[in-house]
């Protein structure tokens, strides 16, 4: 039996290197950076950076996976979700997708209870929260955006979408729907936003926003990013 066995004649398992035997093997390098001890440094710190890696991207895979659960609902399904999402009645779904309001109806209690929701209206927070409606469903109803020849839209229209932005909880809004070939028109409204050169929007930086692609359309999306900030002040106070 060698020292590298035990009295079973299997191979014994390496000791642990201790944090005091691995800080003089460190001084030891600092010497002599050529030695066998510096590949042993170099292939313990690469271990514990790939681990450090390992460990953050599983976090992040966690918090991913509760924040953003596979959407039990089928198309169809969400179809309804979305179209309660934006407000409609049974009748307007109904018309929307040709069906019947009884089916509709049908519908909406099987996804309240496939979610694990309480009523509808909780149905369509878990929806939004968890991102299973894409942003570019949710349509800001009733607001004119400013026209091609700069001109402003009524007061109340900007504080109007400002607000449901707000009140979207950090969820995506779409603002407005422009011909892609009015991209560029998005893009500086966007960015008007984002800078509070339009005051409702203020102050600079507390609304995200972002110009997506939606076939022949483009479309400006916005979301209130100062919101979680805010919650862990009140929370600290």
């Amino acid at each position: 039996m060698t020292k590298d066995q035990d009295s079973g004649g299997r191979r014994a398992a390496p000791l642990p290197i201790s944090p005091g035997h691995l800080a003089r093997i460190r001084q030891d390098v600092m010497v002599n950076p050529r030695s066998v001890a510096a590949q042993l440094i170099a292939a313990i710190d690469q271990l514990q950076a790939d681990n450090a890696r390992l460990a953050t991207e599983n976090m992040h895979l966690r918090r991913d996976a509760a924040q953003h659960p596979i959407c039990p609902l089928t198309p169809r399904q969400l179809a309804v979700l979305t179209g309660a999402a934006n407000g409609e009645s049974r009748i307007e779904t109904a018309r929307r997708l040709a069906v019947a309001e009884q089916t509709v109806a049908s519908f909406r209690k099987i996804i309240v209870a496939r979610v694990g929701a309480r009523n509808l209206t909780q149905a369509v927070a878990f929806a939004l929260t968890r991102e299973w409606i894409p942003a570019a469903a949710i349509v800001v109803e009733g607001f004119s955006p400013v026209a091609l020849g700069g001109d402003r839209p009524p007061r109340s229209g900007w504080a109007g979408v400002a607000q449901r932005v707000r009140g979207a909880w950090g969820g995506w809004v779409v603002l407005e729907r422009k011909p892609i070939n009015h991209r560029r028109v998005l893009t500086n409204t966007a960015y008007r936003i984002r800078k509070a050169r339009i005051s409702h929007f203020g102050p600079a930086g507390s609304f995200d926003t972002r110009v997506d692609n939606d076939g022949p359309n483009a479309v400006l999306l916005a979301r209130y990013a100062a919101l979680s900030s805010e919650i862990t002040e009140r929370a600290s106070a």
